[in-house]
């Protein structure tokens, strides 16, 4: 097995595969490492509040606390803090619900959730001083409303 860091998480490829053990251990419901990518606890949690926020518009703080025993609030207390100050989020209850007007604001508030790791990794394959993407048209999500 290989392993290297990408962007937060682990990726694990096999350098040999026994596909007649893989099956055995699939009948088992024994998930061997033959190709994946697993996260580290932190980013784990990370990428389950973009991915609410992506897919519902909002984190359901029972759900996030049955999956981590953890309260996001708490977690990602500067995070959440921000964006109740830019008044992107509302907190009622159990729901943190995003109040964005569409789908481009979703992709720019969610990202607030993003970790110093991934942001450097993303600096260093995207030269920003390159004139290319200096004037990036978010328009880009246009056919998505």
């Amino acid at each position: 097995m290989v392993h290297f860091l990408i962007l937060g998480g682990d990726c694990i490829i096999s350098k040999k595969i026994d596909f007649n053990s893989y099956i055995k251990n699939l009948r088992h419901a024994i998930f061997p490492h033959v190709f994946g990518y697993r996260l580290n606890l932190k980013e784990e949690m990370r990428s389950n509040i973009i991915k609410a926020f992506e897919r519902e518009g909002y984190v359901d703080k029972k759900v996030f606390y049955s999956l981590f025993n953890k309260d996001p609030l708490k977690i990602f207390k500067s995070e959440f803090e921000e964006l109740l100050k830019f008044g992107r989020i509302e907190i009622n209850g159990d729901i943190i619900q995003m109040t964005v007007r569409d789908r481009k604001e979703i992709s720019i508030y969610s990202m607030f959730f993003y970790s110093a790791i991934v942001i450097n990794k993303f600096k260093k394959i995207i030269n920003l001083r390159n004139k290319e993407y200096q004037n990036i048209d978010l328009k880009r999500d246009y056919f998505y409303e």
